[in-house]
């Protein structure tokens, strides 16, 4: 579940990603953080990389929580274009769910860390 080391550990996750004002389609969630997240989105965007874009993060069935979702705001780090579309790694600013989606981060990653204890 791990993806690698950084100033937040990141782990794979996936959900549904939307953002009226980057794209009309929604996005898919690539990865987590306590930091932030990534996500890739079927076509290519021209996103302005200091402006902030509010998501709502919908959590895939396979996490448990199906239908739980998070209200982000975030501002794009890195953007890369390719093929499918355009991969996008967002950090968090301060949101109206912030706290849920930190606790929901750290709890993902108390759980690795206790598979990986054994």
């Amino acid at each position: 579940m791990f993806l690698e080391s950084r100033k937040s550990q990141r782990l794979n996750n996936w959900g549904k990603v939307e953002s009226e004002k980057l794209c009309s389609l929604a996005g898919t969630l690539d990865d987590i953080s306590t930091d932030g997240f990534g996500a890739h989105f079927p076509i290519m965007l021209n996103c302005e990389m200091d402006a902030d874009y509010e998501f709502t993060v919908k959590l895939s069935s396979e996490t448990g929580l199906s239908g739980k979702s998070f209200k982000l705001i975030a501002v794009p780090q890195w953007k890369i274009d390719c093929e499918s579309g355009s991969k996008i790694g967002f950090s968090l600013l301060r949101s109206p769910d912030s706290i849920q989606y930190t606790e929901y981060v750290n709890n993902l990653l108390a759980k690795e860390q206790e598979i990986n204890e054994y």
